[in-house]
C-alpha cells in the first residue's frame, strides 16, 4: 500500500509542478507582450522624430531631406565669415 500512496504523491507533485510552470510561462508571456507594447510604441514615436517633411510617414524622402540639412550644417561650419 505505500507503493501506492506515494506514486500518488509524486503524481500530485508532478501536476503542481507542471501548473507552476505552465503559470510562469504565462507570466514572461505577458511580460514579454508588454515589453513589446513599449518597444513598438517607442519606435513609432521615433518615426515621428524622424519625420523631416511632415506627411506623417518615415521615407527615403526623410532620410534624403536629414542628409541634405547635416551637410548644410557641415557647410556652414566651415564657412568663413
Amino acid at each position: 500500500m505505500s507503493d501506492v500512496e506515494e506514486m500518488k504523491n509524486k503524481a500530485e507533485e508532478a501536476a503542481q509542478q507542471a501548473q507552476q510552470a505552465q503559470q510562469g510561462q504565462g507570466q514572461d508571456q505577458q511580460g514579454q507582450s508588454m515589453k513589446d507594447k513599449a518597444m513598438g510604441k517607442a519606435m513609432d514615436e521615433g518615426k515621428k522624430r524622424m519625420d523631416a517633411n511632415g506627411d506623417g510617414n518615415f521615407d527615403d524622402d526623410d532620410v534624403k531631406k536629414m542628409g541634405e540639412d547635416a551637410v548644410n550644417k557641415v557647410k556652414g561650419l566651415f564657412k568663413k565669415d
